[in-house]
């Protein structure tokens, strides 16, 4: 459920953050690879300026641990350039 997700604050505060903005801050994209780390986003794969969360790598809860194929969460920067890939965005 969405209030038992840890990163439900973080997306409700961007969401609000980007509300005023044409480009939202946050993607969605499919992990390719985790080292290096890169990801599919639109169509276009992206490796520079990829960063991931290392709980991804080395999550307790192997079910936590991202895989290539995993469908993720990313947050943008400002100029559209870097890329952090925050968790795993999984259908409820």
């Amino acid at each position: 459920m969405l209030q038992d997700n840890p990163y439900s604050a973080l997306l409700g505060t961007l969401r609000r953050d980007s509300a005023d903005r044409s480009v939202a801050p946050w993607r969605f994209g499919i992990l390719r690879s985790l080292s290096p780390p890169a990801v599919d986003i639109g169509g276009q794969t992206v490796t520079a300026g990829v960063s991931i969360n290392p709980m991804l790598r080395g999550a307790a809860d192997p079910g936590d641990r991202a895989v290539p194929g995993d469908r993720v969460v990313l947050l943008q920067s400002g100029d559209g350039q870097e890329y952090v890939i925050l968790c795993k965005a999984v259908s409820a």
